[in-house]
C-alpha cells in the first residue's frame, strides 16, 4: 500500500523509527511526526520479544514497568490499538516475517 502510493510520487519522504512500549508514548510520538509539516511516514518499530515471537514475555515487560526497544503491540488488545493508533497514519516497520498472530491482532483492530 504504501510503496504504490510512493511509486506514484516523486517527493522523498523521511520515516522516522519510532518504538515506545507504551501506547501513550508511541501516540504522542505518531502525532508529533504527523504534524510536521513535512513528507513524512510514522513508523512503529516491534520490540524484539515481539519480533522473536516471544508475545507473554513482552507483555509480562510491559505490565513489569519495564523499559523495551521497541512497541509490543500484542501486548494490548485490538480495540486499544484501533483507539489509540489507527487514524494516525502508521506503517509498521520490521526486518523480520510477522507472524500471524500480529498480523490477526492488526486485521481485528482494523489496521491493515
Amino acid at each position: 500500500m504504501l510503496s504504490k502510493f510512493l511509486k506514484t510520487r516523486s517527493d522523498l519522504y523521511v520515516q522516522p523509527r519510532m518504538g515506545m512500549a507504551s501506547l501513550e508514548n508511541m501516540q504522542a510520538g505518531l502525532k508529533a511526526v504527523k504534524s510536521l509539516e513535512l513528507p513524512v511516514v510514522g513508523t512503529i518499530t516491534l520490540d524484539s520479544y515481539t519480533r522473536m515471537g516471544q508475545f507473554d514475555e513482552a507483555k509480562k515487560s510491559l505490565q513489569a514497568g519495564l523499559d523495551l526497544n521497541g512497541f509490543p503491540v500484542l501486548a494490548y488488545s485490538p480495540s486499544e490499538i484501533m483507539e489509540q493508533l489507527s487514524s494516525l497514519g502508521t506503517r509498521l516497520g520490521t526486518e523480520r516475517l510477522i507472524p500471524k498472530r500480529f498480523l490477526d491482532t492488526l486485521s481485528r483492530a482494523s489496521f491493515l
